[in-house]
């Protein structure tokens, strides 16, 4: 009982450390932890593939080129829509303050919100008047910050790659450390945080559909990019949903 007393101050402190050093190295372990991650949600595709007879170096590989593909497909879909509101932000967030505070204003008096309605509309017209004169990044400043992002998408590719390769030599690994962890544990916990990571993908996608169609009927410009949102939003347990209501 002594020795686990005289360890906490230990642990306390290498917890802190470790802290630290996660937070000075960020823009490399973010991106591997993001990989380990989505490796652990992909390695039912992956386990499909080793099945169906194939090594494990192309199961790997076909993985991860699925994986690129949906990405790039996504982009590919919402890079117009992104384009013109980025182009557009001034306006949209003039239209989405007009929008909320008309909201507002039916929980106030009529004469309050026709105050709330002309604000909106005066505050519109003075920010679309400067909306030319926003600044807009450079080449310059995309070619300064292109190899930083470059380094940690290639970084997050490495490291997916070789997880998805050798993720059972891994947990075998970690199963000879003497710990209560097994490799089949680790199979098993893997399996279910895939099937968890399916589920709530198809309910946020289902929610973010449905926050588009309503979004659209009520006239809300851009409704497809807020609805992508709100799915991307919900991903958060318990503060997602606030955050987005609050923006």
């Amino acid at each position: 009982m002594m020795t686990d007393r005289r360890a906490a101050p230990l642990w306390i402190m290498a917890i802190i450390l470790v802290m630290i050093v996660l937070n000075a190295a960020a823009t490399l372990f973010a991106p591997i932890l993001l990989a380990v991650v989505v490796g652990v949600v992909l390695s039912p595709m992956s386990d499909v593939m080793d099945k169906a007879g194939l090594p494990s170096g192309l199961s790997a590989f076909l993985t991860l080129l699925a994986t690129l593909f949906l990405i790039v497909t996504i982009l590919f879909l919402l890079e117009p829509v992104l384009t013109e509101a980025i182009n557009r932000a001034p306006v949209i967030w003039t239209e989405l303050r007009a929008t909320i505070e008309m909201a507002q204003s039916t929980f106030r008096g009529l004469e309050e919100a026709g105050e709330q309605v002309a604000e909106a509309l005066g505050e519109e017209h003075s920010e679309a008047g400067t909306q030319d004169t926003m600044p807009v990044p450079s080449v310059t400043d995309a070619l300064l910050y292109a190899p930083g992002y470059a380094a940690r998408i290639m970084i997050f590719i490495g490291t997916l790659y070789f997880f998805l390769l050798s993720r059972v030599s891994v947990y075998e690994w970690v199963q000879k450390l003497d710990i209560v962890l097994t490799a089949t544990d680790m199979r098993a916990a893997e399996k279910q945080v895939a099937r968890y990571f399916l589920t709530i993908t198809i309910i946020n996608a289902s929610f973010g559909a449905l926050v588009s169609a309503m979004l659209a009927i009520f006239g809300m410009p851009y409704a497809i990019v807020w609805g992508f949102f709100a799915a991307l939003a919900n991903f958060i347990l318990y503060l997602g949903p606030p955050m987005f209501a609050v923006c």
